[in-house]
């Protein structure tokens, strides 16, 4: 199937609002600063960092999502037969499926069994069904912060429906944990099982329809981070006898990220009301999301004459834990009747 491409930068340069932000890095940056102007500029010059450990102990700052992330679908072209097939295949042997890839919606695979009687006799048929589908869905970011290598930052995503609208619900939750982007894997297993009675002189087609859907979308959601403490440590130590050699207590955020211009002030609204909080500041995240999401299946039943009963078809999903079952007065069978 055809995907979606996008790109990604980073980097920690405030200097550049389109790059991501390593908080751990300028934390220990600013504190080296203030640690070397403690010294003579004579003992400046034989100052070196790399004599030096800087520890900044994150556990005095949290990071929380104040605001709900805001996906945007992008126009995503989907996927074609990789094969090449000029439609659905139909197997001539009974009980043989054959899979296909529906040209007229590339979105869905499908898989189709006849049940052909050349018997004068009803003749009766067991119709089972088992597929495991796999996809991923990608997410990275161009803008926002880091700790070090590492995010912390979740996105809620919605489904995207066969029309390629997004609904306003939350399908399945994404906690980012690396800054360098990270893959999300999903696997679905769809099972089905019936009796077909097929008539003399008569056919039964069964078709499981699966869908899945190429998506790229851009997100944005805004992390605060703040100190519940109002301050927080960061020590240096000496490196060949790691002692401690200087404590620097970081009591006010903004002026910290003063230099970049995507990192928002947050107003006080307490006891301070109308000026701006020392101990929190707010990034924005903008990154995007592309992938293959799995949408969910259905079976048709086509008959060649009209049967006098309609056969129950009853089949089943399973993603990780969640099982769900659908019978044919829920809509997961459908009987055409042809001919």
């Amino acid at each position: 199937m055809g995907c979606c491409h996008g790109g990604r930068v980073g980097g920690t340069d405030g200097q550049d609002p389109n790059l991501i932000i390593d908080v751990e890095k300028v934390l220990a940056d600013d504190t080296w600063d203030m640690f070397r102007v403690s010294f003579s500029k004579f003992q400046r010059r034989f100052l070196k960092r790399k004599q030096f450990k800087i520890e900044v102990p994150m556990n005095y700052f949290n990071f929380e999502e104040v605001s709900q992330a805001k996906v945007t679908l992008r126009d995503c072209p989907q996927g074609i037969d990789v094969s090449g097939a000029p439609g659905p295949k139909k197997s001539k042997l009974e009980k043989k499926p054959m899979p296909y890839r529906d040209q007229t919606n590339p979105g869905h695979i499908g898989l189709e069994t006849e049940f052909n009687n050349d018997t004068d006799e009803q003749q009766t048929y067991t119709f089972q069904f088992e597929k495991t589908r796999t996809a991923a869905v990608e997410v990275s970011y161009q803008k926002g912060y880091s700790i070090g290598a590492k995010a912390n930052f979740s996105i809620g995503l919605p489904p995207v429906f066969g029309d390629g609208s997004v609904g306003f619900e939350v399908e399945k939750q994404l906690q980012v944990t690396k800054a360098s982007g990270e893959r999300f894997e999903e696997t679905l297993k769809t099972s089905a099982t019936s009796n077909i009675v097929v008539t003399k002189r008569s056919k039964y087609t069964a078709s499981v329809i699966m869908e899945e859907r190429n998506m790229m979308a851009d997100f944005k959601i805004t992390v605060r981070m703040t100190m519940p403490a109002q301050k927080a440590p960061i020590y240096i130590k000496d490196v060949k006898t790691g002692d401690t050699v200087f404590v620097r207590t970081v009591r006010n955020l903004p002026r910290l990220f003063r230099t970049f211009k995507d990192v928002r002030r947050v107003p006080d609204t307490g006891e301070n009301e109308g000026r701006d909080r020392l101990d929190a500041v707010d990034f924005s995240i903008e990154g995007i999301i592309q992938g293959v999401q799995l949408s969910s299946h259905r079976i048709n039943l086509y008959s060649h004459p009209k049967p006098d009963e309609k056969p129950e078809v009853k089949s089943k999903e399973t993603v990780g834990d969640l099982l769900g079952d659908l019978a044919a007065d829920d809509g997961a069978v459908r009987d055409n009747n042809v001919g």
